[in-house]
């Protein structure tokens, strides 16, 4: 089977790329160090890209996540996260090929640890909710595909564009002072957990929009706290600060929580809890001499 990671650099797709490289052949995409380098916006490239390539299968794990930047412009916001998955929906229909559409859990607000299910009312509180929001819309237009909703953790590796985790451990290793939020809850997953259950999803040829996440809901304040207990770090060693997300600047979707029980029915197996996340953090950090 041909697979085609768009974002293959980023941090979901070097865990899909490591997971189907185990099986399958994978064509990575990016704007560089990858086996295309292309601009995805440009609708050309990508056109001349899936003619060349016959996909069986393409995930995109392309967007502008930077809430600030897609604030500020909203046009390039809407081109990457909005346009190119309206773009792959047609093309997966021209070509025969199963589209997934990585999307987002940035749709919900309450300050509050509850579990939304994909039927939920969305509220799109800035341009990068909106512009996610589009691509979501415009990739159903096709009933083939398949939308994840979901909020990964892991390392990306790459010391100029740090991971929230990355950032996590770098200022646990450091001593430095973490501020955390306390009134954000989300439901995390590890990219490498995600994988093989987003694969259990396309073999089952899930469509429509899925919640693929941790099982649970957790705050980043708890999260954080739940990791250096684990990793037998006392908080009182690390200065943990807390602050409100709703006082951030532009306003955040903040109660993010998902509910995995569509997910979890239709592959047949629960999905990783918050802990079963922490456990796969400690194991990663314990491979890298961490």
């Amino acid at each position: 089977m041909k697979v085609v990671i768009l974002g293959s650099t980023g941090l979901l797709g070097q865990a899909l790329v490591r997971f189907y490289k185990k099986n399958c052949v994978v064509i990575c995409v990016a704007r560089k160090n990858s086996d295309y380098n292309i601009d995805v916006t440009d609708d050309a490239l990508l056109i001349r890209l899936i003619e060349e390539v016959r996909p069986d299968l393409l995930i995109n794990c392309t967007a502008i996540v930077d809430i600030d930047f897609c604030e500020k412009n909203p046009n390039k916001a809407y081109m990457l996260n909005g346009r190119v998955p309206a773009i792959l929906s047609n093309l997966s229909l021209d070509f025969g090929f199963k589209f997934v559409q990585i999307s987002t859990d940035h749709y919900y607000t309450g300050n509050s640890p509850v579990l939304h299910k994909e039927t939920d009312t969305v509220f799109l509180v800035n341009e990068y909710a909106r512009s996610k929001y589009i691509g979501e819309c415009c990739s159903l237009t096709n009933k083939n595909v398949l939308v994840i909703r979901t909020n990964i953790v892991g390392m990306r590796n790459n010391l100029l564009k740090p991971t929230f985790l990355e950032w996590v451990i770098d200022s646990i290793y450091n001593s430095a002072t973490i501020n955390v939020f306390y009134d954000m809850f989300t439901s995390p997953i590890h990219v490498d957990h995600f994988s093989e259950f987003l694969d259990c999803l396309i073999v089952k040829d899930s469509c429509g929009i899925y919640n693929l996440s941790g099982r649970d809901v957790v705050s980043k304040e708890d999260f954080i706290i739940r990791l250096l207990k684990r990793m037998n770090l006392s908080n009182n060693l690390i200065e943990v600060t807390r602050s409100s997300v709703l006082n951030n600047g532009i306003a955040r979707a903040n109660s993010l929580g998902l509910d995995t029980s569509k997910s979890e029915h239709k592959i047949g197996k629960f999905l990783p809890s918050v802990d079963d996340c922490i456990e796969k953090i400690v194991l990663e950090l314990n491979k890298k001499g961490g």
